[in-house]
């Protein structure tokens, strides 16, 4: 029951992660509900059937949060591990971000953005600048965004396109992962 699925991932606290697995049908009955919840982190479809083509593919770019759609368990199963992995790699990175916010809990917002902003600045200019570390950072934001299409291919592009003399010219997921 559809309805039934969406009201329980609305009813879970927002700190848990939900990985749902549906059919093509069930995620069209409840994507448009559940789509924007924070709790939900990756849908994935499985299939028995070959489902129209174009449909899929209007589908999956409506709904950042479909991973795929699968015709195969083993396909699908292995693409779940990886997504629990990262999601797991995600939220050891959110811990310790956590822990360290407790101890400038006192400052201003302000003051503790500069603070940050600092510090990254800091931690910037001190790193190597060359192909390995631009690789370590693009497999850093593509787990990071791994559920946003459009920052995935900003990072492509990014990744194919980049010369060091864009580097602070160019608008892309960098300048838009400092920013927040």
């Amino acid at each position: 029951d559809q309805q039934s699925c969406a009201d329980y991932i609305v009813s879970r606290s927002k700190h848990e992660i939900i990985f749902l697995i549906t059919s093509l049908t069930g995620a069209i009955g409840t994507l448009p509900i559940i789509n924007n919840l924070r709790q939900l982190d990756s849908v994935f479809i499985y299939t028995n059937e070959e489902e129209e083509e174009e449909e899929v593919k209007m589908f999956l770019n409506e709904y950042s949060k479909i991973i795929g759609i699968f015709s195969q368990q083993t396909d699908l199963y292995q693409c779940i591990e990886e997504n629990i992995d990262l999601a797991l790699k995600q939220v050891e990175s959110f811990q310790f971000y956590e822990q360290r916010q407790k101890s400038t809990r006192e400052l201003t917002k302000e003051s503790g953005s500069f603070l940050w902003l600092r510090l990254f600045k800091d931690i910037v200019l001190k790193l190597p600048h060359d192909e390995q570390s631009k690789q370590e950072m693009i497999e850093k934001l593509k787990e990071i965004y791994r559920n946003n299409n459009c920052q995935l291919k900003l990072i492509e592009n990014f990744k194919n396109e980049y010369k060091s003399d864009d580097a602070n010219s160019r608008e892309g997921c960098a300048f838009i992962n400092i920013s927040y």
